[in-house]
This record gives C-alpha cells, sequence and structure tokens, in this order.
C-alpha cells in the first residue's frame, strides 16, 4: 500500500521529507471555549532544526508510539540485537507530547515492559522453489491463498506465512520469499537447543525445516536462502493491559486543528493490529477536520454474528 500512496502523494504536489521527524508541538487552549489549537511545530533535519508555525487552516496530525520502533537486523550468519533504551524516535515524540494535556495518553503502559513485547521474524529469499513446493504439497494450499501455519506447541512458538508470489513487484526471475516469526524468543528451541533470540538465521532455518519434517532438503535449503531476521522490541506492543485513558482519542476533546493515529490511538470497538485500525483512525480525522461527506466502514463485529456463535458451538461440542 505504501509505495502507491507515496506515488500518488508526490503527483499531487506533496512535500513528503524523509529523514525529517518532529520531536515536540506547542498547543494553546482558548480558556473561554476550551477550544485547543496545535502552533508550533519542532523538526529534527539531517542538517539541522527547524520550527513549522501552523496557520489558522494547518492540521497537524501526529503518529503516536511505533511497533516497529528500533528493530534490528541481521542475516544468516549473526544475531540481531536487542534495543533497550528507545534510541531512535519512535516513542519519544508520543512521551513529550503526552505531557502536554493528561488526555493525550500514557505511552509508558505500551513500551514499558519489553521482554513482555519484543518478537523476532524472519524473512527467507529462496533463489529456487523447492521449499515453496514441498509447503504446497504439505498443506494443499497454494502462495497466497493459506493462514499462518503456527507450530503452537514448539519452543519458539514458531509461526510462517506464505505469500502470493512474487510478493514483492521487482523480486527477480526465480527467487521467492516467505515470512515467519516466533513470540517465545527466550525459550528453547526443540532442535536447535537455544533461545530464538540468541539463534543465527541458518539456525532459525533449521529449526523450521526440522519443525517441518522436511529433513532430506535441509542442506539444499540452507545452501540456497538468504534469512534476514528483525529483532522487534515491541512487536505487540498493542496488546498491552492498559486503561481507560491509556491510549488518546484520536480528536482530542476540543482540538481544531490536530489530531492522533496509528495503533495507539482508541477507536471503540475495532481491533488493533489492523491495517483497518489505521486507516479508519486517519478516516475519523480526515473526514472531520475537511468535511468529508462519506460513511465509515462499519466495524465487523464477530460477537454479533450468528454464524461466528454457531462455529463456536460446533467447536465447544466438536
Amino acid at each position: 500500500m505504501i509505495l502507491p500512496l507515496q506515488r500518488w502523494l508526490l503527483e499531487q504536489g506533496v512535500d513528503v521529507r524523509f529523514g525529517n521527524y518532529v520531536t515536540d508541538a506547542d498547543f494553546q487552549t482558548d480558556e473561554a471555549t476550551l477550544e485547543r489549537r496545535a502552533t508550533r511545530l519542532y523538526v529534527n533535519l539531517p542538517e539541522g532544526t527547524e520550527q513549522i508555525n501552523l496557520q489558522e487552516n494547518d492540521l497537524a496530525i501526529f503518529t503516536l508510539g511505533s511497533i516497529t520502533a528500533d528493530s534490528r537486523y541481521a542475516g544468516n550468519d549473526d544475531v540481531p540485537a536487542l534495543i533497550r533504551d528507545r534510541l531512535d524516535h519512535g516513542w519519544t515524540l508520543w512521551e513529550t507530547l503526552a505531557q502536554k494535556a493528561p488526555d493525550f495518553g500514557r505511552p509508558m503502559t505500551f513500551y514499558g515492559n519489553i521482554d513482555e513485547h519484543k518478537w523476532e521474524s524472519f524473512t527467507l529469499t529462496m533463489t529456487d522453489d523447492v521449499l515453496l513446493n514441498r509447503i504446497i504439497d504439505y498443506t494443499g494450499n497454494q502462495p497466497g491463498t493459506g493462514a499462518l501455519m503456527t507450530w503452537f506447541e514448539s519452543g519458539w512458538h514458531l509461526s510462517i506465512v506464505v505469500p502470493a508470489q512474487p510478493h514483492f513487484a521487482n523480486l527477480p526471475e526465480g527467487t521467492f520469499t516467505l515470512w515467519g516469526y516466533g513470540f517465545q524468543i527466550d525459550q528453547t528451541g526443540d532442535y536447535i537447543k537455544k533461545p530464538m533470540s540468541q539463534a543465527t538465521g541458518n539456525e532459525i532455518l533449521t529449526e523450521l525445516i526440522l519443525q517441518l519434517g522436511f529433513d532430506d532438503i535441509l542442506e539444499h535449503v540452507l545452501a540456497n536462502t538468504i534469512v534476514t531476521t528483525a529483532m522487534m522490541p515491541y512487536a505487540s506492543a498493542l496488546f498491552a493491559c492498559r486503561k481507560p485513558g491509556d491510549r488518546p482519542q484520536v480528536i482530542p476533546q476540543g482540538a481544531k486543528n490536530f489530531a492522533f493515529l496509528g495503533q495507539f490511538v482508541e477507536i471503540e470497538d475495532d481491533v488493533v493490529f489492523t491495517v483497518e485500525y489505521s486507516v479508519r483512525g486517519a478516516m475519523i480525522a480526515i473526514y472531520e477536520f475537511f468535511g468529508v461527506e462519506r460513511e465509515i466502514p462499519e466495524i465487523y463485529n464477530g460477537l454479533l454474528d450468528p454464524k461466528v456463535g454457531l462455529k463456536a458451538l460446533e467447536t465447544v461440542f466438536h
């Protein structure tokens, strides 16, 4: 989704700046009406800093928090680092803004327990389709048609998903990919007797192949696969135990020219960790501030769906 959106924005003349990020913002409150406005942005640039004064018709939209902040990567023969000190700016803006008003949320609720929320993912770049074809034979699913495959009793709680190929528009001919992750990364593997967080890419691939029972092609797959691992300290932070007020509203009370977006805002009845959550938050903000006359898609409520209830009963009495 991102690349087409970026292209479209550039075609509209939008000034997209990479390597720039907002570190702070000023807000003013009208004591008579309690209307609040963002008045100034403080920006870090590669060459220094800048202040942007917001005019009457300017709108400031802030993305709060990040589940990919401080991710670190490694390959076939090394191990990704785990960053605990919030080195990048993924959380610091929200920390700063949260001090401005009590209804701007409490980011510490979400970033404060790295050991509870860290995951490690891996991407396989395969120079032939030997593993892919074996998975198709094993599952009966063509790439892009099956859901996650999860070894729920495995030491690392491994999962993989095989997307439709080619997954990337510029993937070279004869190259294939799949993605996976583990979220019990401090537990010992069933075949690689160490925590996933201390395993190399080749060791993670070995564990995967042996979990699949494809021992006979292990050496071939190892010789024809580039493994990219990613350590993500905040991958499941959005599921943290929370209380009302920990997540701010998309449009805080009285806000006239600013909104909050991302996976850490409050959208009643919606489910985080989905693209839809982020998109719906953007719709709420943009439709309100720009007067867009369009219905926001209704949130699906599975608890009220008779088909879901029937399936649940079948499962219980199976």
